[in-house]
């Protein structure tokens, strides 16, 4: 019995993976090539011919800070094949055909969370450690700061993917996208507001918008955590019960 259950889980896991592979294959390439570009960058800043451009150290300080920050958006962005999964299983008509299997909504939708949560913990890793590798180059020392900005992408891609698979169980994947789509747009527009605000209070300082970023990752990013903690276990406990709405 233990076995065919092992056996029932790593098929639902292959499932997973096979269904997100052309997202999994894009991050990969992504994972490799975009920090290649700016390690080549990089020390063609410092050594090479773009040391001869006038402004070369707000060029370096620019691709560092990119650096640092752009591969947690990419090691995130490794959910979004669990969301190719969600719309395969609604375009092949999955969930309907589940109900009639052994294989229970919990267990089912139990094993997309249980690999978001280690795609979570792979993006920290990884982030943090590509975050490292690049300083190191830069001849910097990563900073608390750093640490904060990166636990805050982390945590932000995570619920918003999260989001978005709650939204598909509970209205479907078309309606899903239209939602979602709104929500960015309306988040965007709200944080342009904010900035634009801040920086109209603020104008006497340089850099409003790197303050504004620093001092809301400080405040959040103690509590990332239990932000990306509660985000799965919430989404968990949402999407069992839509996906069991729906069955009725």
């Amino acid at each position: 019995m233990n076995e065919k259950k092992s056996t029932s889980i790593k098929g639902l896991v292959f499932r997973e993976f096979f269904l997100g592979r052309k997202s999994y294959a894009s991050l990969l390439i992504m994972a490799v090539v975009v920090p290649f570009m700016f390690m080549l960058f990089m020390l063609s800043a410092k050594f090479g011919n773009l040391r001869l451009m006038e402004d070369v150290d707000e060029i370096i300080e620019t691709i560092y800070i990119m650096s640092l920050y752009m591969p947690a958006f990419i090691f995130s962005s490794a959910i979004y094949g669990i969301l190719d999964a969600v719309s395969a299983d609604f375009n092949t008509k999955w969930n309907g055909y589940m109900f009639s299997t052994p294989v229970k909504a919990e267990k089912f939708i139990g094993i997309k969370f249980g690999i978001i949560t280690c795609f979570t913990i792979f993006s920290v890793i990884m982030s943090i450690l590509s975050a490292v590798i690049f300083s190191s180059v830069a001849g910097k020392s990563i900073t608390s700061d750093d640490i904060s900005i990166i636990m805050c992408i982390v945590a932000l891609c995570d619920f918003a993917f999260v989001f978005y698979i709650v939204l598909a169980y509970a209205l479907g994947m078309n309606k899903a996208t239209s939602v979602f789509s709104f929500a960015v747009v309306a988040c965007i527009l709200g944080a342009l507001f904010s900035f634009i605000k801040f920086a109209d209070e603020h104008s006497f300082v340089d850099n409003p918008f790197e303050i504004l970023i620093l001092e809301n990752a400080r405040m959040i990013a103690p509590f990332t955590p239990v932000i990306i903690i509660a985000t799965i276990v919430i989404g968990y406990i949402l999407c069992v019960k839509f996906s069991k709405r729906r069955e009725r």
